[in-house]
C-alpha cells in the first residue's frame, strides 16, 4: 500500500485541466447551444473518461480489478456524471 501513497484521483496537471475543463465545458455549452444531447454526452464522456484513466494509469494495480474493469469504470464514471451535468444544464438553459 506504500507504493500507492502518492495516488489521488483528482490530480490535475495542465493536460489533466484541459481534459477535464472541456469535459465540463461541453457539458454546460450544450445546455445553451443547439447541441443534440447524445453528442454533448458522448464528447464530454471521452473528455471526462480520459483524465480519469491519465490519473489511474500508473495505479492499476491498487484497485484490485482486471485492467479492462478499470477502464470500463474509469468512462462509465465519466459518463454518469456527463449525463447528470449535460441534464442540468439543459434544464437551466431552457
Amino acid at each position: 500500500m506504500a507504493e500507492h501513497d502518492d495516488f489521488h484521483l483528482w490530480k490535475v496537471d495542465g493536460v489533466g485541466a484541459l481534459l477535464l475543463f472541456g469535459g465540463l465545458a461541453v457539458c454546460l455549452f450544450s445546455g445553451f447551444a443547439d447541441v443534440p444531447y447524445l453528442l454533448a454526452v458522448l464528447g464530454a464522456t471521452a473528455l471526462i473518461g480520459t483524465f480519469f484513466l491519465r490519473n489511474v494509469r500508473g495505479h492499476l494495480d491498487f484497485f484490485l480489478l482486471s485492467r479492462r474493469l478499470v477502464y470500463r469504470n474509469c468512462y462509465l464514471g465519466a459518463a454518469l456524471l456527463s449525463l447528470i451535468l449535460t441534464g442540468f444544464a439543459r434544464f437551466m438553459g431552457g
